[in-house]
């Protein structure tokens, strides 16, 4: 049965040449794991699209047909591209090459998709400091009602000490900068080091806040 995704927040992992115009184009997607998708007519000159099929940077992707290759008939640029240069460009294309090799084609790994995201983000030198959060996108784990209330309390309690607003200062996923954790000295040796090392972070200025 064929089927059709529009819209669906993907990055590009790989491409490469197909006969004589086109590309096969290895992505990432949010909500359909990796897929492998022929964008016909892509090497044309006139076509728009092989402009916007380069890895690392956020696109809207639309495609259809079923089997291992489906036909890609849309790509729309997301805007806030990444420009990953030099010892991070390479450690990017790494990240890909192992996505390439390590997942099943059509599992969907949001968490995972996200930590990419941040991952990119991280050695694009935007962030310092990175954080997850299992309260935001799409489809998600879930939780146990209390545990999910006593998470929202205590990143609340933060957010107001603090003056900023995170969605989720429990979260396990957290990136730093070696640099960052370098300068952070940590006292609590259980749970009371997310906290701590939320306040540590954000009053020593490591985090990206604005109006």
């Amino acid at each position: 049965m064929s089927e059709r995704v529009d819209h669906e927040v993907a990055f590009v992992l790989h491409s490469r040449p197909w006969r004589e115009t086109s590309l096969i184009v290895d992505v990432l997607s949010r909500h359909h794991g990796r897929q492998g998708l022929v964008a016909r007519g892509a090497r044309r000159q006139t076509s728009g699209l092989k402009a916007r099929l380069i890895p690392f940077q956020p696109l809207a992707l639309s495609w259809f047909g079923k089997g291992q290759l489906r036909t890609l008939h849309a790509a729309e640029w997301q805007g806030g591209g990444l420009m990953l240069r030099g010892h991070a460009l390479m450690c990017g294309f790494y990240l890909n090459e192992l996505l390439l090799r390590l997942l099943p084609e059509g599992d969907a790994h949001e968490t995972l998709f996200d930590r990419y995201v941040n991952t990119l983000f991280a050695l694009d030198g935007q962030a310092d400091v990175v954080y997850g959060s299992r309260f935001l996108g799409g489809p998600h784990r879930v939780l146990y009602f209390w545990h999910s209330v006593a998470n929202r309390m205590l990143t609340l309690l933060s957010n107001m000490l603090n003056d900023i607003n995170l969605s989720d200062m429990e979260v396990c996923y957290k990136a730093f900068r070696r640099e960052v954790l370098q300068k952070i000295r940590i006292q609590c040796d259980r749970f009371g080091v997310e906290p701590e090392l939320t306040a540590k972070a954000f009053h020593d200025g490591w985090f990206k806040t604005g109006d």
